[in-house]
């Protein structure tokens, strides 16, 4: 079980019948999908993921999905996770960064690569963010003059982000899959 989908779990308030929708798949090492599904031997059932993501998009207002090893990672040996993002219908994602060193570079090149793929980026939000140190705020500003886009954090060891907009506001500016 993965420790990622249990904690999502727990913070949602889900049943743990719910796991398997949460984690559809699952794979050990983790390592980058096409390489994973490569070494257990098996393909990463594409379809069966595009089903259960249509089916959580009716029943929840949004949906998570994290993109494991970033945008550009490959899940086959020619679909990225960009490329399997664009193919729903008024794609949207919100980026996961990181606050530390090569940020700005790697944050702003996953954007033009969603950019080229028709997938509209919402938002950023910065993972392990610590307000006490001086490069995090910095990183912060940047990026959302950089980017023009809104910028949220998650504080270390937190299940909440800061500055979040109100969600009705965002959810009607932003369509969903």
């Amino acid at each position: 079980m993965s420790d990622d989908a249990l904690r999502f779990i727990k913070t949602a308030r889900l049943p743990m019948s719910d796991y398997p929708e949460v984690n559809p798949v699952l794979f050990d090492p983790p390592v980058s999908p096409h390489l994973a599904a490569r070494l257990a031997r098996r393909p990463i059932p594409l379809s069966a993921l595009r089903t259960t993501l249509l089916k959580q998009s009716r029943r929840w207002d949004v949906v998570l999905i994290e993109g494991i090893g970033g945008v550009a990672t490959p899940l086959t040996d020619r679909i990225t996770w960009a490329d399997w993002m664009a193919s729903f219908p008024a794609p949207v994602t919100v980026l996961v960064c990181s606050p530390h060193v090569g940020t700005l570079n790697h944050t702003v090149m996953s954007l033009e690569f969603l950019s080229k793929r028709r997938v509209t980026c919402a938002g950023l939000v910065i993972c392990k963010f610590n307000a006490s140190m001086i490069r995090h705020r910095e990183n912060l500003r940047e990026l959302g003059r950089l980017t023009r886009l809104p910028v949220w954090t998650c504080p270390y060891r937190s299940t909440r982000l800061s500055g979040v907009p109100d969600y009705d506001r965002f959810r009607s500016s932003h369509r969903s899959v």
